[in-house]
């Protein structure tokens, strides 16, 4: 493979459009060599990606790695002699942008600069407003820049979009625990703790039905339509030998067949159900042998039948649950600091205006040979016929060096131990995994064509992720840590301020900050001791005032009203 070098000047071209259709094309005619930026053997690397505050008021930061894994390629797998065709949405590769050189986030300062005597009480306020608001707002998405993913991933979501106004960050986060599982445990990269494979453990958090959570989940699926459709024809014991996609299985058949094939997705449109099963005490354990195989290292599953081997392990995991039966889980600070959920990515999809929704009927079959499509380029990547190492560039473990310690020095000065778990996970393994995905999309015709020619291992031995990958795939570790912190901060508060939260949404969204008692209990469904908790607790934070008010039987009653400043707030 040639040596590419950063070409500035294509940073002034307009990204090329999906395309969009029915029709296939050979890889050839989709790929321009000239635009290559990952199999770089050499040269300069410049640029740098942009990285834009997301509206938390924290740089986004990094952490640790997690995997410890050796691996071994799916025994008995067959190159295909057939030159890939890509679904038409596939686009060509992006060519190298030259970037500017923008500034990194700054953690925002909320707090009043004013140090003037007179402006003591003003500050004290709106610190008091700006802590309310903090407890009290619903969490708001966390956009995504498209300009700062690789095309592939960007026409992904121009195809998604055609179909659904789901949440480009739902759309985005379920496609890669797809592209995940379908390259397994044959392709590594090495960190401090050991191999990383590219499996994905991912969950959407959304409301129900106006978030498209099942929606985009099955969009991801239909991708391995075909695969699944190959799959028809085989008999029960080769069919759990080769079946990636797995759902409705326990905790114990899980790890039975994964001992069997250990390149699997779990999909789960609940996972909090999931967690609920694992903690009954007929599965103790069940949940720390789980988050074992995460890291890809080889275990045992000794149980009354048998003994069964799980070797490089790459289970990913696709999950959609509620808020409310999410955080019911995970309240507890053990829970949150247990290595199970610190595993996981997040798209928390909060902030939905349902009059902004498209309520139009779709025909998805109009799409269906788009999304069908991907298996030409899964096809390939199943196919590598044993394990390799993908190495990284120096210029791109330079840039990354440097980054990773700003955002790690950032995040240990303003968070908690929860919070940098969380992060060691996100920006010491998940940076790898994403690496890995983004370079051997970018260069599937190369690794097909090496295959056919039984040049697997010079491939490898060539291929470098770039500092431009590097970039993209931290802007990716920026998105899921931004998506954690709302997270971890709505999961600290759940046990003592659950109630608090629920009432004041009642409050402000059915009754426009002004209800009675009496529809307040009949709305929150709290029994009298509980709800006098509650509206002592709002009372004593200053949140809600009491006034009398005049009852349908002219009784006196009372009439709780919310601060209007909050009114206000939540209302934006």
């Amino acid at each position: 493979m040639k040596d590419k070098k950063y070409d500035e000047s294509a940073a002034a071209e307009p990204a090329a459009e999906a395309q969009s259709g029915h029709s296939e094309l050979s890889c050839r005619e989709l790929v321009d060599d000239s635009g290559k930026d990952n199999a770089v053997t050499g040269g300069v690397e410049t640029g740098r990606m942009v990285t834009r505050d997301v509206g938390t008021g924290v740089s986004p930061v990094l952490g640790q790695t997690g995997a410890s894994a050796f691996t071994a390629g799916q025994a008995g797998t067959q190159v295909p002699t057939d030159v890939p065709t890509f679904a038409s949405n596939v686009e060509e590769k992006e060519s190298e942008k030259g970037g500017d050189d923008y500034p990194h986030p700054q953690q925002m300062n909320v707090y009043a600069t004013n140090t003037d005597e007179a402006s003591v009480d003003t500050k004290n306020a709106f610190l008091n407003y700006k802590e309310l608001m903090s407890v009290f707002a619903r969490v708001e998405n966390i956009p995504l820049d498209r300009e700062q993913l690789p095309r592939f991933l960007q026409s992904w979501l121009n195809l998604a979009d055609k179909v659904t106004d789901a949440s480009p960050g739902a759309k985005l986060t379920a496609f890669l625990a797809v592209l995940g599982v379908n390259i397994g445990n044959r392709v590594y990269m090495n960190n401090i703790g050991g191999r990383i494979f590219p499996n994905i453990w991912a969950v959407i958090i959304g409301p129900s039905s106006v978030s498209r959570k099942t929606t985009v989940l099955n969009l991801a699926r239909s991708t391995m339509q075909r695969f699944a459709d190959g799959l028809d024809g085989l008999s029960a014991k080769d069919y759990e030998r080769e079946e990636i996609w797995l759902s409705n299985v326990t905790g114990a058949k899980l790890l039975s067949l994964l001992s069997i094939n250990p390149n699997r997705l779990f999909f789960h449109n609940e996972i909090s159900g999931f967690l609920a099963e694992m903690a009954k005490q007929y599965n103790q354990g069940m949940k720390q042998k789980i988050t074992e195989l995460y890291d890809g290292v080889s275990v045992t599953n000794l149980n009354m039948e048998r003994c069964e081997r799980i070797k490089n392990p790459a289970l990913s995991i696709l999950a959609a649950s509620t808020e409310s039966w999410f955080y019911m889980q995970l309240g507890s600070r053990t829970e949150q600091l247990s290595g199970f959920m610190q595993r996981f990515i997040y798209c928390i999809i909060s902030d939905v205006d349902v009059r902004g929704l498209n309520f139009d009927y779709v025909d998805n079959a109009l799409y269906r040979e788009d999304f069908e499509g991907y298996e030409s380029i899964y096809k390939v990547f199943r196919a590598i016929p044993m394990t390799f190492r993908l190495k990284a560039s120096d210029a791109a473990l330079s840039w990354r060096t440097a980054e990773y310690k700003e955002r790690m020095v950032n995040t240990y000065e303003l968070h908690n131990d929860p919070v940098m778990s969380y992060f060691t996970r996100i920006y010491d393994g998940y940076w790898y995994k994403f690496c890995i995905l983004i370079t051997l999309y970018q260069n599937v015709v190369e690794l097909h064509d090496a295959m056919a020619d039984n040049r697997t291992a010079e491939f490898f031995e060539a291929l470098l992720v770039t500092q431009k990958t590097a970039m993209e795939a931290m802007y990716l570790c920026d998105y899921y840590f931004n998506n954690t912190l709302p997270l971890m901060k709505i999961m600290s508060e759940q046990d003592h301020l659950a109630g608090e939260r629920k009432l004041v949404d009642i409050l402000c969204k059915r009754f426009n900050g002004r209800a009675s008692h009496s529809e307040l209990m009949q709305y929150a469904h709290f029994d009298k001791k509980t709800m006098n908790g509650i509206i002592d607790t709002l009372l004593e934070m200053e949140v809600v005032r009491v006034e009398a008010g005049i009852g349908k039987t002219n009784k006196t009653i009372r009439v709780y009203v919310l601060d209007p400043d909050i009114m206000q707030g939540l209302q934006k």
